[in-house]
């Protein structure tokens, strides 16, 4: 059986304490995998941490990881989950501009949307006000119907106002997940399917089954960055997890929009618990993001339209290097 490029890294990450910013080195120092067990001294001199019990495991039983790989793949195949790495062609661009872009992706449904050329992400509280959820849909509403491809994490609150309002008014959609299988939270398990129904997208970078820990939904919200434009943050608490996207995206000069909540307050327009809206207050007052209402959809729009999708220019990890 001719094993698949995604099979060979899948046999990596499945190697206990070998993680993926790891790979990405052995990737650097141009790791053949047809003859990893024949590379002892590139390995030594890539990893560092845990060499003595992971060197030996990938020199004496890298083909059982292999096997093991190839059949998880053919597996989720079954399940309609596809695999794609971090070498293979339609690998997200956007990716590649991460200091940790994932070695391994999974996905279901419209594989274009992952390298589509006007995306954005729309982002925010699990509890959000009912101002909140009025701008998340007046925002997501303009710019679908302008063809942009709307990013969120199918959280409740503010990512699902995004998706359903994308899929009311027939547009694109990408969910950005921790587990394409075992979607969550399963209150949201039909506004999955619907998406995938309507072309859209659903992605994660954990294998399907995955045991999901915290750690693993912050890093979720950088992938939801890392394919947009642009982010819109519409309300957010000091300790949100919106704040890990707007981090990623200050990151990689990717511009952040939030309500001008301000000015709003100001002017006593703005009703709701105003705990919900103390992490976009903060990113106002830093001058981190730029304030937004919806008079100013027109002129982002043109904005963004003008930006390329180059974020991969800078990116950590080399392309072209490695045979297989």
């Amino acid at each position: 059986m001719l094993m698949s490029i995604s099979s060979k890294f899948f046999a990596l990450k499945k190697i206990p304490m070998l993680g993926d910013i790891t790979i990405g080195k052995l990737i650097n120092e141009g790791i053949e995998l047809d003859n990893i067990t024949d590379q002892r001294v590139l390995l030594e001199r890539t990893i560092r941490k845990n060499k003595d019990k992971i060197i030996p495991e990938i020199i004496d039983n890298f083909q059982y990881y292999l096997d093991k790989a190839e059949i998880c793949i053919e597996q989720y195949k079954d399940l309609g989950i596809e695999t794609l790495c971090y070498l293979d062609d339609d690998y997200p661009k956007g990716f590649k501009a991460l200091k940790d872009p994932p070695i391994i992706i999974f996905f279901k449904g419209n594989k274009d949307l992952l390298n589509y050329p006007n995306s954005l992400a729309i982002i925010g509280t699990r509890h959000p006000t009912d101002f909140g959820k009025k701008i998340a849909n007046e925002t997501t509403e303009y710019f679908v119907n302008k063809n942009f491809n709307i990013v969120s994490g199918l959280a409740g609150g503010i990512d699902t106002c995004a998706h359903i309002t994308a899929l009311k008014n027939n547009g694109l959609t990408t969910a950005v997940l921790t587990d394409v299988n075992a979607i969550y939270p399963k209150s949201n398990i039909k506004l999955a399917e619907k998406i995938l129904s309507k072309n859209g997208l659903i992605i994660s970078e954990n294998a399907p089954n995955t045991t999901i820990r915290g750690a693993d939904f912050v890093k979720r919200d950088r992938l939801q960055t890392a394919l947009s434009k642009a982010v819109f943050a519409i309300e957010a608490g000091i300790k949100s997890g919106t704040r890990h996207a707007v981090n990623t995206a200050l990151n990689l000069n990717t511009q952040v929009f939030c309500p001008d909540l301000e000015s709003l307050i100001s002017d006593k327009k703005y009703h709701g618990d105003e705990s919900e809206i103390q992490g976009i207050l903060e990113w106002l007052q830093n001058n981190d993001v730029t304030p937004f209402r919806s008079s100013d959809f027109n002129e982002i729009f043109l904005k963004l339209l003008k930006i390329k999708n180059d974020k991969h220019n800078n990116a950590p990890l080399k392309q072209g290097y490695l045979e297989i």
